[in-house]
Order: C-alpha cells, then sequence, then structure tokens
C-alpha cells in the first residue's frame, strides 16, 4: 500500500509534471473558448451597431438601391427600377431585426453609449488573445 515510497524521485517529478501541463493546456483551453465567445459576441455587437436608417446605405449592399424611404428602406434599386415586392418585404423583415438589435444594444451598452461599450469589447477580446498567445 506504500509503494509510491518507493518510486524513484524522476518518476515523481515526471508525474508532477505532467499534471502541471495538462492543468495549463486546460486553461489554455479554457481562456480559448471564453476568447471565441467574446469574438463573437463582438460581431454581433459591431452589427447591431449600425443604425437602421442607415443598414442598407452603408456596408456591402450599399450599392444595390439608389433610393430610401424616410425609415431608410431601399425604394428603388441601382438601375432605377422599383424594388420588387417579395424583397421589399425581406428587406423589411431585415430593418425590423436590426431596430431590435440595436436598441438591445444601446440598452446593453447603458450610459457610456455604444461606442464605449464596443471599445470595452475590442479590449477584452485583445487580452483574451494575448494569454491564449502566450504574450
Amino acid at each position: 500500500t506504500f509503494l509510491w515510497m518507493f518510486d524513484d524521485a524522476e518518476n515523481l517529478r515526471r508525474e508532477l509534471r505532467e499534471q502541471a501541463e495538462k492543468a495549463a493546456a486546460a486553461a489554455r483551453d479554457k481562456i480559448a473558448n471564453r476568447l471565441s465567445l467574446k469574438q463573437q459576441e463582438l460581431q454581433a455587437a459591431e452589427k447591431a451597431a449600425v443604425e437602421p436608417k442607415l443598414l442598407f446605405k452603408q456596408g456591402p449592399d450599399a450599392s444595390s438601391y439608389s433610393a430610401f424611404d424616410d425609415a431608410g428602406l431601399p425604394t428603388k434599386l441601382a438601375g432605377g427600377e422599383e424594388v420588387p415586392k417579395s424583397l421589399s418585404k425581406n428587406l423589411a423583415k431585415q430593418l425590423t431585426k436590426q431596430q431590435k438589435d440595436f436598441e438591445k444594444l444601446q440598452k446593453q451598452a447603458g450610459g457610456g453609449g455604444v461606442d464605449a461599450f464596443l471599445a470595452k469589447l475590442r479590449k477584452e477580446v485583445s487580452e483574451l488573445e494575448s494569454q491564449v498567445n502566450g504574450k
């Protein structure tokens, strides 16, 4: 029952080293998972930070439309023709979702404002990245 007393010191050191390495790897994995979640949170927050009125006027779809109503919903395609009803319904859904996401982000950001909230998230992501990379 007292076999550990007969193990040589090198075996004990090796086992301790292996345990420490496993613990360090588990800690790195945990930080990497937190980083992944924070990156997703940041990505969602940056997307939600776009003002609903500017959703279709900026970004990748901006060149697809030439005229907009007061809410920022496209009324004409880039070629000058009216936006088809089916597309208009889809765009209206996107706009409604963006309005909800934008309002939720504003509440989440609180008094500091959206820009300060995004800066805080970016800083957290940066800190986690440096921990994962071992800097």
